[in-house]
């Protein structure tokens, strides 16, 4: 898909993932959280997708890991209701948020989390094309870029 410019993540810019806003930033402020990064990608066709990826930075990898377990508790801060799902290497958690039949609007949102060391990286997809199937492939080039 279109790449769009990379941004810098603070603490206080991952911090409103969460409901509770303070929360995250002590969290953060607590795991030795560094700096970070996003990249949005988008594509029209064939069907609509938008993925986000992000990577994390910890002052240890034991940050990381506080960070990643608090990521996988709150999955529903981040995509909403959520189902843990098989991962495959390198992904260590995933979840998918299926759309509400209700709501014509709502797309399937796919969350992807892993840790290399120090870093915490992820994968949101979401959209009409939005594929469990392709979070495999997408995460072994993230991981491979970082």
């Amino acid at each position: 898909g279109s790449p769009a410019g990379a941004v810098e993540l603070d603490a206080a810019a991952i911090s409103v993932d969460a409901v509770d806003v303070a929360g995250l930033a002590t969290l953060l402020d607590d795991a030795g959280f560094v700096g970070g990064t996003e990249r949005l990608f988008s594509r029209a066709l064939p069907g609509r997708r938008r993925t986000l990826a992000r990577a994390l930075v910890f002052e240890t990898a034991q940050g990381a890991q506080l960070y990643l377990r608090w990521l996988a508790s709150h999955v529903e801060d981040v995509i909403g209701e959520a189902e843990l799902r098989l991962a495959l290497a390198p992904v260590e958690s995933l979840f998918v948020h299926e759309p509400n039949p209700c709501c014509h609007n709502e797309t399937r949102v796919i969350l992807a989390m892993w840790q290399d060391g120090a870093t915490v990286l992820t994968l949101e997809i979401g959209g009409q094309s939005a594929r469990a199937d392709a979070v495999t492939q997408l995460a072994s080039r993230l991981d491979e870029a970082v």
